[in-house]
C-alpha cells in the first residue's frame, strides 16, 4: 500500500510514501503498490498525473493521466508557436480589436478552463504573447505576461504600435486563433 499526498486546489501530487503520516499536513489517498510502481521508482513523472478524491475527506480515490496537448513541448514550434489567423473551434482564443487597440485573450470553455486550472497551469505562472513583425519570431516588436491564474478569465491588455503583427506563445492548448476586429479611422 502506498499513500499519495496531494494539493488539495488542484489534486497536484506533492508526495508518494509507503509510510502514512501520522499529522498530515496535505490529503491523501491510499493506492496499490501497483497503481505508483512507476511514479514511486522515478521510472516516471508525477507531473503527468493528478489526484481525484472520491470526496474531498476520503482516502479512496484514484490518478488520472492529465489531458494535455503541451506537457512538456516536445519541439521549438511549441515554445515558439504561431497563432493561427483561422481555427475551427478555437480553445484560446486572442481578439485583436484595432479600433481599440487591445488584446483579449480567451479560453473558449468552462471545461478547458477546469482542465488548465487542473492541471496547475503546468508550472508556469504567467502566459506569454509575443507580438512578432513578420513571422520570424525573432522580430519581436513586444511582449506582454499575462497571470495564468487570470487566463481563468478573459484577459485584457492595451498595446501600442503598428496593428500588423502575428503572435506568438507557448502552445499548451491545441487550438488556438488570432482573430483581428475593427478598422483603424484616419
Amino acid at each position: 500500500m502506498k499513500f499519495v499526498y496531494y494539493e488539495a486546489g488542484t489534486g497536484e501530487i506533492k508526495q508518494i510514501s509507503p509510510v502514512k503520516d501520522e499529522d498530515p499536513k496535505d490529503p491523501f489517498i491510499e493506492v496499490e503498490d501497483s497503481e505508483v510502481e512507476d511514479l514511486f521508482s522515478g521510472k516516471e513523472s508525477t507531473l503527468k498525473y493528478f489526484v481525484k478524491p472520491l470526496s474531498k475527506t476520503s482516502p479512496i480515490g484514484k490518478l488520472i493521466e492529465k489531458q494535455k496537448p503541451m506537457l512538456n513541448w516536445s519541439s521549438i514550434n511549441d515554445w515558439l508557436y504561431l497563432v493561427p489567423s483561422e481555427a475551427e473551434v478555437p480553445e484560446c482564443k486572442i481578439l485583436q480589436n484595432i479600433e481599440s487597440k487591445t488584446i483579449t485573450i480567451t479560453i473558449t470553455s468552462q471545461p478547458l478552463k477546469d482542465w488548465w486550472s487542473r492541471s496547475g497551469f503546468f508550472g508556469r505562472k504567467e502566459f506569454p504573447v509575443t507580438a512578432c513583425s513578420s513571422k520570424d519570431p525573432h522580430n519581436s516588436v513586444w511582449t506582454k505576461w499575462v497571470s495564468s491564474k487570470d487566463l481563468l478569465q478573459s484577459v485584457t491588455f492595451n498595446y501600442e504600435g503598428d496593428d500588423d503583427f502575428y503572435l506568438y506563445t507557448h502552445r499548451f492548448f491545441e487550438f488556438y486563433v488570432h482573430e483581428r476586429v475593427g478598422t483603424k479611422s484616419i
